[in-house]
C-alpha cells in the first residue's frame, strides 16, 4: 500500500495517501485545532490492517471536529465502545477481520444499544462483496466505502455528510403537535370521500 505517512506523532508529514488510493490529501500542520462546528465527533476506525488504520485515523484528524479512536477488531472495537458509553457518534468498519468480522460487529452493536448506543455504521471494504454489504445494509448500516477506490478528499466529505444527516434527523419537527390545553395533538388524517352512486 502507497503512504506518505510517518510516524503518528510526526503530523508534519505533509501527504496521506488512502488504502488503494493514488491521489494525497495534503495536511496543513499549522492548521488550528479549534472544532469548526462547536461539537467534536466521536469516531472510530475497526480495520485489521495497520497501515490502513493509521491512515485512517491521520486522515480524519486533519479535521477538528473528530475524536478519533481505533481498533483492529470487532472485539476489540465492542469493548471501546461500550467504555465510551454509547457515545460514539460514527464507526467506519471494515468487513473482513479476524476474531469478528465487520457483519457480526454490526449485528451486536444495532442488537445491544444500552451498551453500544446508536452510532452511524458505515462499512469499509475491498470486497466485490455485494453479499456482506447487502446484510450490512439490512442490519442497518448507513452505507458502505470501498477502499480501493475512495479518494482522501471523497472520504472526508462522505464523512461529514452522514455525520450532517444524522444531525439532520435529530432536529426534524415532530408530526406530534401540542395543542392549547398542553396536550398532544396528533393532525387529522384528510377524509378520503366515499365514491358516489351512479
Amino acid at each position: 500500500m502507497q503512504t506518505s505517512l510517518q510516524n503518528s506523532n510526526q503530523m508534519n508529514a505533509s501527504q496521506v495517501t488512502a488504502p488503494g488510493s493514488t491521489s494525497s490529501y495534503q495536511i496543513d500542520p499549522n492548521s488550528s485545532a479549534e472544532p469548526k462546528s462547536g461539537k467534536k465527533y466521536k469516531i472510530i476506525i475497526v480495520e485489521d490492517e495497520n497501515d490502513a488504520r493509521e491512515v485512517f485515523v491521520q486522515l480524519l484528524e486533519t479535521n477538528p471536529d473528530y475524536e478519533v479512536s481505533s481498533a483492529a477488531d470487532g472485539q476489540d472495537a465492542l469493548a471501546k465502545i461500550e467504555s465510551e458509553g454509547g457515545k460514539i457518534d460514527l464507526v467506519l468498519l471494515d468487513i473482513v477481520m479476524p476474531r469478528l468480522d465487520g457483519v457480526d460487529t454490526l449485528r451486536k452493536i444495532r442488537a445491544e444499544k444500552e451498551k453500544y448506543g446508536d452510532p452511524i455504521v458505515v462499512m469499509l471494504t475491498n470486497l466485490g462483496g455485494e453479499v456482506a454489504i447487502d446484510t450490512a445494509m439490512k442490519l442497518g448500516a448507513q452505507g458502505y466505502l470501498m477502499k480501493i477506490e475512495v479518494e482522501p478528499v471523497q472520504l472526508l466529505e462522505k464523512i461529514e455528510e452522514f455525520l450532517k444527516k444524522r444531525e439532520e434527523e435529530r432536529v426534524k419537527p415532530s408530526s406530534i403537535m401540542q395543542d392549547d390545553g398542553g396536550t398532544a395533538a396528533v393532525p387529522a388524517e384528510p377524509k378520503e370521500e366515499m365514491p358516489k352512486a351512479a
